[in-house]
């Protein structure tokens, strides 16, 4: 489960399980014309890398087929379809429909996080595709909580978390909290295994809508991430490219990206250049610290200001101990 690096905070990077960190042959500014074209003298190497990586994923998942079933009942219930389903409606046969997710600690969750989503989802759409679902995924406390005591930082509970997700994406037209991941029982998924939860999920209730589904029959999944992510877990060589799904990176104004590459679902989004893209979760506990109720509103929702800020008696019993940590 490796965190998207979202150009949002500085310890939420989680370290790649599966992936390889390499380096990558070729850099360009993000946002330049360079980064349409795929490096074409890299593509024999990058199918040799691809179809390696593909059959050593095949068997994993062959392994982890009945682990798979086992906990299917649980997926069906962790992954809210309520908005998702509202855009479903209205999407043609002939689209080329699309899902997109991305993960991380979000201790706590922040605007950020939903303009990640906002940046790859407009990428998708000049290239054709319908996006119909957007998801932040909050990472397993067995990921969070380690982290936070080596950072010597605050390390709110998944379910506070989760709670505060939900209530700062409230009023988002697409944007879902995924619980899946946070509520997975011993050792916390790496994000390719999340991201084919929710594809699992999605194929399981709507296997026969057409608009959905890839070449290879699955529903496309696109997974949002920040370029350090993206180096570090070689997500420039796609993911999981024969169950249908992609990446689009999502670079801060200035940063190095490497070229999109489409044949593989690799795409590069335009980055944000607006005080959004600024916000990080450490910035928001800042806030927090400081009683600033306005400055937790505007970098989350006034819903989640209000839980974090002003809770209720119930709230406060509930969630206490992370009450206790934030000194509310």
């Amino acid at each position: 489960l490796c965190w998207p690096s979202l150009w949002l905070t500085s310890f939420m990077a989680l370290p790649c399980l599966k992936k390889a960190c390499v380096e990558e042959p070729e850099i360009v500014v993000a946002g330049s014309e360079e980064t349409k074209v795929a490096e074409t003298n890299q593509e024999e190497m990058e199918d040799v890398e691809v179809e390696e990586e593909e059959e050593e994923e095949e068997e994993e998942e062959e392994d982890d087929d009945e682990d798979d079933d086992e906990g299917e009942e649980e997926d069906l219930r962790d992954w809210p379809l309520g908005k998702f389903q509202s855009a479903l409606a209205a999407l043609p046969e002939s689209a080329m429909g699309a899902v997109i997710l991305t993960t991380g600690a979000m201790n706590p969750v922040h605007k950020g996080h939903v303009e990640l989503l906002e940046k790859a989802k407009e990428e998708l759409e000049r290239h054709g595709y319908t996006i119909v679902g957007l998801w932040v995924s909050p990472s397993h406390d067995g990921y969070v909580q380690p982290k936070c005591r080596h950072m010597h930082t605050v390390g709110l509970s998944a379910d506070f978390r989760l709670e505060v997700a939900r209530r700062s994406v409230l009023h988002e037209t697409l944007v879902e909290v995924g619980t899946w991941e946070a509520k997975t029982h011993g050792h916390w998924p790496d994000f390719p295994i999340v991201a084919e939860a929710l594809q699992r999920h999605i194929d399981s209730r709507h296997s026969k809508t057409t608009a959905l589904k890839g070449p290879n029959g699955f529903t496309r999944v696109f997974y949002a991430c920040g370029t350090d992510h993206a180096k570090k877990c070689g997500l420039y060589r796609g993911l999981k490219l024969k169950r249908d799904m992609g990446v689009v990176v999502v670079p801060r104004a200035g940063e190095f990206a490497h070229a999109a590459n489409h044949r593989l679902n690799v795409y590069i989004a335009q980055p944000a250049h607006d005080e959004v893209a600024a916000l990080s979760s450490t910035f928001v506990r800042q806030k927090l610290k400081e009683r600033d109720f306005d400055a937790v509103a505007k970098a989350m929702s006034e819903d989640a200001a209000r839980l974090l800020l002003h809770p209720t008696p119930e709230e406060h019993e509930l969630f206490k101990v992370d009450f206790a940590k934030i000194h509310i």
